[in-house]
């Protein structure tokens, strides 16, 4: 995505809405949010000009949501979204019929023979060329061209004149291919229902809730409760909202959403989440989520899985499809011309056709994102997922990823002997206000540890977002913050360098406090990553991953603090949004397939950027992640990021298999019906069996990988 911005106005080029209406569609009701005063697109360019007001929505937000309508099901799939869908009900129905037909006709050619419509040249001949047409490619690119309704009719009465064709013609050969190909079919659709019917499943809540009114607990529709309510959830019971924890204790089963079985401790202060069971204990808790508005149901919104969205966003064998289909045409003429045999052209016609090819995507993908879910993996797009199979270098969000929002002040260093560590520490405090909320508490944590009281408010206060603060204190000109502020303020820190390289050879953070201009004393800060945060690295290298990259918005000090401690080499400190999609995109100019792994919060951007963009632990709020990211995950632990490369590369790596296997069967029936081996029957047998053999294969292979 290119962008070119001035103030309050903006020219995006995006990718794909080139001679692309409906996506214009799409982006055009944009016009609609508070600050965009004109809205401009040109399809001949693919490019968007807007006007705003920057003092109501900044050009991050307006480049997301345009990326967020620009991947949504909703433009992506509109010419789809009122179609009537072919239902596994349907296909039973459909399936009774054909083994009914099969059956009576096998009865009737016992008792009384076979009819004279039936040996009827012309129906045979109609029979033979409505399964050729139709089951090549080309007849699904014209129907594409078609509005959904329109196209589903069709469909349809292709399937019902094929069935009535071949009962006319009492071909009982026919009619049991056709059998087996439909109840192979039968099993594929199954495979996406069950997944979707996981999704589903997944957000049904509990229709009743108890809450506090007047002191006392009340049981209320699910519905009627209200943000600000306090609820009260007992051992063995669902939660049905997002929200903190005010009182009680308990452990809770979080398996439901984050797919990780192991109980969490919940008490005062702490999240939980709609879907998330009491094991034991209660808790009171106070509701910020409701309803649609849930980080689970949030997440099933934007999970589509659907096989016309399969099919029209990803065919990784269409160009070998199409090539073994023109291959036949070609050959198939040659043998008329050369032999005068028709059934032998016949046979090489039908030995070419990509049933087996066509079905195994969409059932392999469904069941795969289906699986996913249960892991607590959320993939928005079933392709989502195989794209991330073929990733190869990964860009992390330090604070999305690996932070665990925990810092200790591990030594305070003083410089000038008119000071005592408790004076350095009282002086930090005045930076409260410009410094994240892990460092105020390791700052009150040793305040309280040194017994120091409340400061007094300081005369004047300069805050500089991730380098330090200015204040004025009793006349004194008090300056709190990283190596890089100290030099923007001309402050020498030379002599303390032995202890800088220290502490950093210990993988510390200085923080230094100046008076006057002049260097007092250090806090040595320690920055805890998460559990599992090195070994999560290792295990993505053993996968593939070629290269790794740390960007983050904090310290350049910081960064490398993290890095170290991870094995990475290649860091980026001090980044806003649009420097963090910068990288990224560099590293995608070099040749590597990128995933972006953050939160969703600031790096909304470079997960645009990316190939695949995976929100970790994006849950209270997680709007941000549930737009943006193409994967989201509920867990906190990044373990589950090499789960779900592992999950990618399954996909991926069946795909294929079930490809090869698929378009491999119809190889070996072209040689032998080419050579005469096969007569237009056994040539269908071979599509009919690969059918059933991908589905086979998927099943085994994702089932091993559920024990595993």
């Amino acid at each position: 995505m290119y962008v070119h911005s001035l103030p309050g106005r903006i020219r995006i080029r995006v990718p794909g809405l080139k001679d692309n209406s409906v996506m214009a569609g799409g982006i055009y009701g944009l016009k609609g949010l508070p600050g965009i005063h004109t809205l401009s697109i040109n399809t001949l360019t693919g490019s968007v000009l807007i006007f705003y007001d920057h003092t109501m929505i900044d050009q991050y937000q307006i480049i997301i949501s345009i990326e967020e309508r620009r991947k949504s099901d909703q433009i992506s799939l509109i010419k789809l979204q009122h179609a009537p869908q072919w239902t596994v009900e349907n296909q039973k129905k459909y399936l009774i019929l054909v083994g009914i037909a099969f059956g009576v006709l096998v009865i009737k050619q016992k008792l009384f023979g076979r009819s004279t419509l039936s040996t009827s040249k012309a129906i045979t001949d109609a029979t033979i060329l409505l399964s050729v047409v139709t089951g090549y490619p080309i007849s699904d690119r014209i129907l594409d061209h078609l509005q959904p309704r329109t196209r589903y009719r069709i469909h349809l009465l292709i399937r019902y004149t094929s069935f009535i064709l071949l009962t006319l013609e009492e071909s009982t050969g026919g009619l049991f291919i056709t059998f087996a190909v439909q109840l192979s079919r039968l099993f594929g659709l199954r495979m996406l229902d069950e997944s979707r019917q996981v999704i589903k499943n997944l957000g049904v809540l509990p229709t009743k809730a108890w809450t506090i009114v007047e002191g006392k607990e009340v049981v209320i529709p699910a519905d009627r409760v209200q943000i600000c309510d306090t609820v009260v959830v007992h051992g063995g019971e669902t939660i049905t909202v997002d929200g903190l924890v005010i009182a009680g204790q308990a452990n809770v089963d979080e398996s439901r959403v984050t797919g990780f079985t192991e109980p969490v401790f919940k008490e005062n202060g702490f999240e939980v989440l709609a879907g998330s069971e009491v094991i034991n204990g209660t808790l009171e808790i106070a509701v910020e989520s409701v309803g649609s508005h849930t980080f689970l149901s949030k997440i099933i919104q934007h999970v589509k899985i659907t096989e016309e969205a399969i099919h029209n966003n990803y065919n990784p064998g269409k160009k070998a499809i199409e090539t073994i289909s023109g291959f036949s045409f070609l050959l198939s003429g040659l043998i008329y011309v050369l032999t005068r045999d028709t059934n032998r052209s016949l046979a090489i016609l039908l030995a070419a056709l990509p049933s087996a090819a066509s079905l195994a995507i969409p059932a392999t993908i469904g069941m795969a994102v289906g699986e996913a879910a249960k892991h607590g993996i959320y993939v928005k797009e079933p392709t989502n997922l195989f794209a991330a199979g073929s990733v190869n270098a990964i860009a992390f969000d330090k604070t999305g990823t690996f932070s665990a929002n925990k810092v200790t002040i591990e030594d305070v260093v003083v410089l000038n002997t008119d000071y005592q560590p408790k004076d350095i520490v009282r002086l930090a405090m005045f930076s409260e206000r410009g410094v994240s909320y892990p460092v105020i508490c390791a700052i009150h944590k040793k305040a309280a540890e040194m017994h120091i009281g409340p400061i007094a408010i300081p005369e004047q206060m300069e805050i500089i977002p991730h380098f330090g603060i200015g204040v004025i204190f009793q006349g004194k000109q008090v300056q709190i913050g990283n190596q890089s502020f100290m030099e923007r303020e001309g402050i020498a820190i030379d002599s303390a360098w032995t202890k800088i390289m220290r502490f950093r050879h210990l993988s510390l953070i200085p923080i230094f406090v100046a008076i006057d201009g002049r260097l007092v004393g250090i806090l040595a800060m320690r920055e805890h990553l998460k559990a599992n945060a090195l070994t999560t690295v290792g295990q993505l290298r053993t996968l593939g991953m070629e290269q790794f990259i740390l960007i983050t918005g904090d310290t350049q000090e910081g960064a490398k603090t993290a890095a170290a401690q991870l094995g990475i080499e290649e860091i980026y400190g001090g980044l806003n949004a649009e420097q963090k999609a910068d990288k990224v995109q560099s590293l995608r100019n070099k040749g590597y397939k990128v995933l972006v792994v953050g939160d969703g919060v600031d790096d909304g951007l470079a997960m645009a950027a990316s190939d695949v963009g995976l929100s970790l632990g994006s849950r209270r709020g997680g709007d941000s992640g549930a737009r943006v990211a193409d994967i989201v995950i509920a867990s906190h632990d990044p373990r589950a990021i090499v789960k779900t490369i592992q999950f990618a590369q399954r996909t991926r790596e069946v795909t294929k298999q079930n490809m090869n296997l698929a378009l491999g069967l119809n190889v070996i029936a072209l040689g032998l019906a080419t050579a005469g081996l096969l007569n237009p029957m056994n040539a269908s047998t071979f599509g009919s069996i690969g059918t059933i053999a991908v589905l086979i294969n998927s099943t085994n292979r994702f089932w091993r990988f559920k024990k595993d």
